[in-house]
Order: C-alpha cells, then structure tokens, then sequence
C-alpha cells in the first residue's frame, strides 16, 4: 500500500512541477564551427552560450582574433552591417530556417523566440582593421523565422559568410585581395 501511496505522490508532483514532461522534450542546442581556412590570417570561432529561456533567445558567441602578427584589414563579403554574423539566415530541413541577429529587442517570444528574416538591402561591405592580437566578440541571437513548421525544427542549419582579409598597409586593389569563406553549423536536436 505504501508502495501505491507513494508511485501516486510522485505523478502527482510531476504535473504541479507542470513540465516534467516539457522538460524532457527541450530542445537541445549544439554549435559547430569550420575550420580555420588555409591562408586565413585571422581566425574566427563561434561557441553556444546559451539554449535560451523565456527572456532571452538562445544564443551564439562568434569572435574574430586578428593572430597574424600584422594588421589585418577584415571586410565582408556578403551584405551585411556589422563584423561579424550581424544579421544572417540558414536554411534547414522541410523549408524551416533560422534566422541570426544582434538585437533580441526586435524579435518576440510567443513560447518561442521569432522574428523576420532581418537582412536586405544593404550591399557595402563591412571593413574594419584590425590590431595584432586584437579580438572582436558578439553575441548573436537564434530565433525562428516566421513560416517555421514549430518551434525550433529539428535538424542542421549552416550560418555563412565571406570574408576579405589582407595586410592594412597592401597596396593591393580590394578586388586583388585573398576571400575566405567561414560559417558554423547550429543542431537542433
């Protein structure tokens, strides 16, 4: 009997805690970055540093660390406004994308984190030198595009961009200078 009493105590927790079983289908949040490219005077690398909750989206650190040695000038390939991974989208399985922004202030929680895709529009790109030793780090936040099947799909998405980097004191033409390009793979499992 006591055996009885205390299996029914037990379900009886789990639904006031009411996310037992929530808990148990969390989404779980893994980041990959490439590898460095070969020639890349710089080196770029994105980690999770966070799975998100009701205030905040999850979110990915991506730093840029100029280890060459020699001032670096860093531009952008792709349209973009900002160094690096300002606002971008990866498409994934069954026509779901992510999307990648700065700003969590523009994106809505629902039960989930979502927005619009946040790019277009603007084709300069982004330069920036870069010091010997010099980091830039941002954190970036995940969110859901609009159209999404659910809240936050299963599967891989690939975050990408193009960059031009070259000594700051070359005299080469812009259009001369080495690209390079670098992204990271977000899972959701």
């Amino acid at each position: 009997m006591r055996r009885r009493a205390l299996l029914a105590s037990l379900g009886v927790g789990c639904t006031a805690l009411s996310g037992c079983s929530a808990l148990e289908s969390s989404p779980s949040f893994a980041v990959d970055p490439d590898p460095r490219p070969e020639g890349m005077p710089i080196l770029l690398d994105a980690t999770l540093e966070s799975e998100g909750s009701p205030g905040r989206p999850p979110t990915v650190d991506v730093s840029l660390t100029n280890d060459s040695g020699h001032e670096q000038e860093v531009s952008i390939a792709s349209p973009s406004t900002g160094l690096p991974f300002f606002g971008t989208h990866a498409d994934g399985p069954d026509g779901n994308a992510l999307g990648l922004f700065d700003r969590p202030s523009s994106l809505r929680y629902d039960g989930c984190w979502k927005g619009t895709n946040r790019i277009g529009g603007n084709d300069a790109a982004a330069r920036r030198t870069f010091s010997p030793g010099e980091t830039m780090e941002a954190s970036r936040f995940l969110f859901n595009e609009d159209g999404n099947s659910g809240c936050w799909p299963a599967g891989e998405y690939y975050f990408s961009e193009g960059y031009t980097v070259a000594k700051a004191s070359s005299d080469l033409d812009y259009s001369e200078k080495p690209s390079y390009g670098w992204g990271f793979t977000v899972t959701i499992s």
